[in-house]
């Protein structure tokens, strides 16, 4: 067997002798971890580029204004591109900035810039980074335990529904059930004979009307009265010389009788240069207060946070409310609003001020209520004076046995038959009854004066307009009489006095 010479220099090692079979079986085994050892080396290399890129492509990056992390959808490609040491921006961030007008702000749940309208309060007060739209609100907010209640109670398919039936049939045999016998005890109570709900359409209703107008007692016939009433409004001249002299600035309470202001308005009345009475002057000043009131009310909500700062800093609601002309109840409203209250806490705190306020409050409240007689809390005068005053004109028409029915008398027929109280004038005469020649179907009564304020007047209008299309002319009575100019076409606008007085004969 032939012999050779292996040198292993790299190993330092003598020189030997080895035959050509050991020699080939060395060399296949050192192929062999060569292969080992590159395969090994290329895994490696493979480990580390995919920790490389998954460093260099995270599911998440901060935002360098907002200081969040945000998802992938949170960026637009550009900056979603940039290198670590870059400053990325979110689309809400970068629409924030480019956005000048502040009734709109870009919501970060569809990165679309949208009005005020499209967000909730909280939300649209809320950091700009988080303020998300309705629609987004919605979709990511918890389901209900009565939204699950009712999925899970609601049927899949008619196999389930059948399956829903039959376990109630089961509980209803079973009369240890206590729920169901209650339920089985509940629909025996009802009324078989209940009407079912039936939509009537506006000639129908118009129609019903027209009849019930015409629909006199069995027991009696129907008369005929003719009424001469001579009637002195108020002239224009008059009511606006008056206006100046019943209007305080800054004052909304009641008539201050020992003041200077009152003291001129009794000798103004006193020395016979107005037709006007104190009390229609009176009446007068309410009106006046109330459209004042109404016309300034947007500065109250204009100045809100304003008026809740100053009075922490310890103003009163009285000295706030003279700053701006402005009634003190409804600027102790607004501060009420400001301190978290809702609409229903506030109506309820102001009826019930002891329970429902606090002591600081409670002493604003007693203030208010005792400056402001237009925004009050409590109105039960007014209405006891209004239905006082409805109560004498139909102590009158009896009196002259004129026939009517009542608003009450009404209200009740047509909650019967329509489901709602759909017209209800005061009196709705049955017989005919002409007053000066012109004959009038109804009659709406109003405990006041009736001055020219022109918003007050057409509201009166439309009010009266609908009364008139379905009962044709009628009158309204004044209880301290109106000004020359407050006309509506087909309507008489009578002085109760002169009304009450006047010359009536049958017919």
């Amino acid at each position: 067997m032939p012999t050779y010479i292996l040198v292993l220099a790299c190993h330092n090692l003598p020189f030997a002798s080895v035959s050509t079979d050991d020699y080939n079986a060395m060399s296949s085994t050192q192929a062999t971890h060569s292969n080992d050892d590159s395969t090994t080396t290329k895994e490696r290399e493979t480990k580390a580029s995919t920790k490389i890129s998954r460093k260099e492509t995270p599911k998440q990056k901060k935002c360098g204004n907002c200081q969040v992390l945000h998802k992938r959808d949170a960026y637009s490609n550009k900056q979603w591109k940039k290198f670590p040491d870059e400053a990325v921006f979110c689309l809400s961030c970068i629409l924030l900035k480019q956005t000048r007008d502040k009734n709109h702000k870009p919501c970060t749940g569809c990165s679309i810039l949208l009005k005020k309208d499209e967000f909730s309060n909280s939300q649209w007060k809320g950091p700009a980074c988080s303020i998300r739209c309705k629609p987004c609100v919605k979709k990511i907010a918890p389901i209900s335990k009565k939204e699950k209640r009712q999925r899970q109670e609601k049927p899949n398919d008619a196999a389930t529904s059948s399956q829903c039936s039959d376990v109630k049939k089961r509980r209803s045999s079973n009369s240890d059930n206590s729920k169901c016998t209650a339920e089985i005890g509940k629909e025996q109570e009802k009324d078989p004979k209940k009407k079912e709900k039936v939509k009537f359409t506006d000639q129908e209703i118009k129609r019903t009307l027209m009849l019930r107008a015409d629909s006199f007692p069995p027991d009696q016939h129907q008369k005929q009265f003719q009424i001469e009433c001579v009637c002195a409004p108020i002239s224009k001249r008059d009511e606006n010389n008056m206006m100046g002299k019943v209007i305080e600035e800054g004052y909304y309470g009641p008539f201050r009788e020992t003041s200077k202001a009152a003291l001129a308005l009794t000798s103004y009345i006193q020395s016979n240069e107005t037709n006007m009475t104190m009390d229609q002057a009176l009446s007068l000043r309410s009106a006046l207060l109330q459209s004042k009131a109404t016309k300034r009310n947007y500065i109250i909500q204009k100045n809100a946070k304003k008026l809740y700062r100053q009075y922490k800093a310890g103003k009163t609601v009285v000295e706030l409310a003279e700053s701006l002309d402005c009634p003190p109840m409804n600027v102790f409203r607004v501060i009420l609003s400001e301190m978290k209250y809702g609409k229903m806490k506030i109506k309820k705190s102001l009826k019930n001020p002891s329970t429902e306020l606090k002591e600081r409050e409670q002493r604003e409240f007693i203030a208010t209520a005792a400056v402001d007689c237009v925004s009050m809390a409590n109105q039960d005068d007014l209405q006891k004076a209004a239905a006082a005053f409805e109560d004498d004109i139909g102590v009158f028409l009896k009196g002259k046995n004129i026939a009517f029915v009542t608003q009450n008398e009404l209200s009740k027929e047509q909650e019967s038959e329509f489901g709602k109280a759909v017209l209800t004038p005061d009196f709705l005469l049955l017989d005919n009854v002409e007053v000066n020649g012109e004959p009038i179907n109804w009659i709406d009564a109003k405990a006041y004066y009736g001055a020219y304020i022109p918003y007050q007047v057409s509201k009166m209008a439309k009010q009266m307009s609908r009364y008139i299309e379905h009962w044709g002319s009628g009158a309204v009575i004044f209880g301290l009489g109106c000004n020359e100019m407050v006309t509506i076409d087909k309507c008489l606008m009578l002085n109760a006095s002169d009304f009450m007085e006047a010359e009536i004969s049958p017919n």
